[in-house]
């Protein structure tokens, strides 16, 4: 059986919000689990002449997946070439945002895909019509995002917390690394944590982590979550079941060393679901009380799990 053919993609779409303000949004690729909901983790790698190379780890409820994209950026003319790679089909092409007038632009996406194998026609067809939907869900994300940040505006902010460790040894790091990764062991040895299902998924990088955790006040928290670990030096995490005043949450763990020491900072973006301060907290809350609920509660958990690792590490 010959090749799957090659099919057109072509998506056009209006926004209203300034050029470059949405064709930021298609360069900064690590802030894509933000904007996307498939979207769990993004990598990039920057090998110069203003070429990026990009894995995209993606999760629904039924699968994930993985992608590499190679594009080029062209910051002058607001507009990536581009050639992605995934499991089901390969597309190469171009996507453009041109201004349209003060603050309206327009993005076009123009590409040709083939699906991946040696399919009949009609499986190549659906392959194909499904990435044509797949790029036009994703261009009128972009375009939503755009638009919100452009009128109401999205209340977001990122916390860290951190410890160092006095030794950065490989035995300390792999210890703490392995600490982490192990988050079904969690109930055993924190306090807060009731509950923790890890699972795996078909791909050796990725798993999901349902934990039940007591949150400040005495209350619990159930909630689940991607972690990919593509290397020792972080496992990074996105929420699929979510807080009730979070619209996106997004994290990491990552390791490194300083000197001597082992550096661990755990790390946390959120957006507000601003639709349900109410519900939540109560008649008249705000975003700044919204705000400050999240970083106490997070903040509170972090540090005792910090504080855990260290012990660990430090005194085993």
């Amino acid at each position: 059986m010959p090749k799957s053919p090659m099919g057109e993609i072509r998506c056009v779409i209006d926004v209203s919000a300034p050029a470059d303000v949405v064709y930021r949004l298609v360069v900064a690729a690590e802030n894509w689990p933000n904007i996307f909901p498939a979207c769990i983790h993004v990598e990039r790698a920057a090998p110069g002449d203003g070429a990026d190379q990009l894995r995209i780890w993606s999760g629904t409820d039924r699968s994930v997946g993985v992608s590499a994209v190679r594009r080029t950026l062209d910051d002058t003319r607001t507009r990536t070439e581009f050639e992605a790679e995934t499991s089901a089909m390969s597309v190469s092409g171009t996507l453009r945002v041109e201004a349209t007038g003060v603050r309206r632009c327009r993005i076009l996406l123009d590409a040709a895909g083939r699906a991946a194998g040696r399919l009949s026609a009609a499986a190549a067809d659906r392959v194909l019509r499904s990435g044509d939907e797949a790029c036009a869900a994703a261009l009128d994300t972009l375009r939503r995002h755009a638009e919100r940040d452009e009128t109401s505006g999205s209340v977001r902010f990122t916390l860290a917390e951190s410890i160092r460790i006095g030794s950065a040894s490989a035995s300390v790091s792999a210890e703490t690394y392995a600490f982490i990764r192990r988050a079904d062991t969690w109930p055993r040895l924190l306090r807060h944590i009731v509950s923790a299902r890890l699972e795996p998924t078909r791909l050796d990088d990725v798993e999901t982590l349902e934990v039940t955790a007591r949150m400040l006040g005495g209350h619990q928290l159930t909630t689940k979550y991607y972690r990919v670990h593509p290397s020792s030096a972080g496992i990074f995490t996105k929420d699929v079941v979510l807080p009730e005043l979070m619209a996106v949450h997004t994290g990491s763990w990552t390791f490194s060393q300083e000197g001597p020491e082992l550096l661990v900072t755990c790390r946390h973006t959120v957006e507000l679901a601003s639709d349900r301060l109410a519900a939540v907290l109560g008649p008249g809350a705000s975003a700044e009380d919204a705000v400050q609920h999240i970083r106490d509660s997070l903040t509170a958990n972090d540090q005792a799990t910090l504080r855990h690792v260290k012990r660990l590490a430090e005194t085993g």
